[in-house]
């Protein structure tokens, strides 16, 4: 006996599906003002806010590469992002993404920038990471 094929969806044979993808991440990468990559013995951390939000909602480390990701944001929403040189010799090893993705002082967050999903962050530490250095 023969089961009769029963669609699972209001979707058939022929119909014309229209799908709207969307890139819900913001990725980047992380160097000095120079555009070095940060040194191997320098840990970035990478923390994800709100919009003017007090506390982060994602913190991530950046690859060896300098490279960053943040997945599954919502796409309605604005971010903004803090940097943390951690074991770094860089003057202001804290601070927010600003205007074209140079750092700005962790006391400026008003001049931080507002990111949304889909953007690609390439940012710069205002500083040398080598400065200091023997």
């Amino acid at each position: 006996m023969a089961i009769p094929n029963k669609p699972k969806s209001n979707v058939c044979a022929g119909d014309e599906i229209n799908f709207i993808l969307s890139n819900n991440e913001i990725t980047g990468n992380v160097t000095d003002i120079n555009g070095t990559l940060p040194p191997t013995d320098t840990i970035v951390k990478v923390y994800l806010y709100e919009f003017n939000a007090a506390k982060w909602i994602f913190k991530t480390t950046t690859d060896k590469s300098g490279n960053f990701v943040f997945k599954g944001l919502d796409g309605n929403t604005s971010y903004q992002l803090f940097f943390r040189a951690v074991g770094s010799l860089l003057e202001s090893p804290g601070q927010w993404a600003g205007m074209d993705n140079i750092g700005v002082s962790k006391n400026d967050r008003t001049s931080a920038s507002n990111m949304v999903p889909g953007n690609e962050i390439n940012f710069k530490f205002t500083g040398e990471w080598n400065v200091g250095q023997q």
